[in-house]
């Protein structure tokens, strides 16, 4: 599979955010820790609350890693019929999913955190990721990125509201 430079930098960096961040949901071997407070100081301000997971327990999902900007998944095989293990968008932008193939290396720095928190997590060299990433809408005039706005409820049309309610009670019949 041919990979695109851009694809592997953004992955890169969702490693590292995913890997450092101040607070993250990581899944593995049927085990699920959300971590807060990782980058506090004081250990008393660091928790973890863990729970069952079925989804990394079998099949080939190794992984779910997800923070407030980054959703990653891991397969050991090439997914058929991939469905994403998290919302495709969030309050604000629209996401689509994007799927790479890359040495098991690129990970380095989420691995160590999946196995200090869950345990070791035996994959082949190479993985199959599967990254949400926003949706590009264009770029404006000093070359920045311009990300999809999801649908909001402002941009849901108005309802009619029916003659036969006023002041929020119904008329007598």
């Amino acid at each position: 599979m041919r990979l695109r430079e851009c694809d592997l930098s953004y992955l890169r960096s969702a490693v590292q955010s995913l890997a450092s961040s101040t607070r993250v949901t990581l899944a593995a071997n049927g085990a699920t820790a959300e971590i807060s407070g990782r980058c506090s100081p004081y250990t008393s301000h660091r928790t973890v609350e863990y729970r069952s997971n079925s989804a990394t327990s079998t099949g080939n999902l190794a992984i779910i890693a997800i923070n407030s900007r980054y959703a990653l998944a891991v397969y050991t095989d090439d997914p058929e019929d991939l469905i994403a293990p998290w919302p495709l968008s969030d309050d604000s932008f629209e996401r689509e999913s994007l799927q790479l193939t890359v040495p098991r290396t690129v990970l380095t720095p989420l691995l160590r955190e999946v196995e200090r928190w869950i345990g070791p997590v035996q994959l082949p060299s190479v993985v199959h990721v599967m990254q949400s990433v926003h949706v590009l809408d264009g770029f404006d005039e000093a070359g920045r990125p311009v990300w999809r706005k999801a649908a909001s409820i402002s941009d849901v049309p108005e309802i009619e509201v029916s003659d036969s309610f006023t002041n929020g009670e119904p008329e007598a019949l």
